[in-house]
């Protein structure tokens, strides 16, 4: 099965061979047909390309976030007023960027939202861990409303 961002790139590669061929219809059929060679030989070896499987990097990130969220901020008698509105972190790690979605519950309003923002920007930028770096941090809400889609602003 394809991952989203490997079909969108093929999507994207016929559409614009598609587009050449449309254009250089007037060319000879000799022309066209290498045209379709190469067309044919992109989407082959996008075919062939090994599939990069992130699921146990994605795992490892999630639980070392949930560690640090735990630890830091859902301390008994310590706890923050939004640590209880946090269902789930979800790591999606692609080619190009890294992006944390931390699920919470329905009734979290945006101030909320900024300070679980904060908390993972924080743990991703901190020095102290090399491992764990995101693109992009997102909150998202258990009933699919996004409240924060920010870019880490450290690079």
């Amino acid at each position: 099965m394809y991952r989203l961002d490997t079909l969108i790139f093929i999507l994207i590669t016929t559409a614009m061979l598609s587009a050449c061929v449309s254009k250089d219809t007037a060319q000879p059929a000799s022309s066209q047909s290498s045209i379709s060679e190469q067309k044919s030989a992109t989407v082959q070896s996008q075919e062939q390309q090994p599939k990069v499987d992130n699921s146990k990097k994605e795992k490892d990130f999630k639980d070392a976030l949930k560690k640090y969220v735990d630890e830091n901020f859902g301390m008994s008698g310590l706890k923050t007023s939004w640590y209880d509105l946090i269902k789930d972190y979800k790591v999606t790690i692609s080619e190009k960027e890294t992006v944390v979605s931390v699920i919470v519950s329905s009734t979290t309003d945006t101030s909320k939202a900024t300070n679980i923002t904060s908390t993972v920007l924080g743990f991703v930028n901190d020095n102290t861990q090399k491992e764990f770096k995101a693109h992009k941090v997102i909150i998202i809400t258990e009933d699919n409303k996004t409240l924060s889609d920010k870019t880490n602003p450290i690079k």
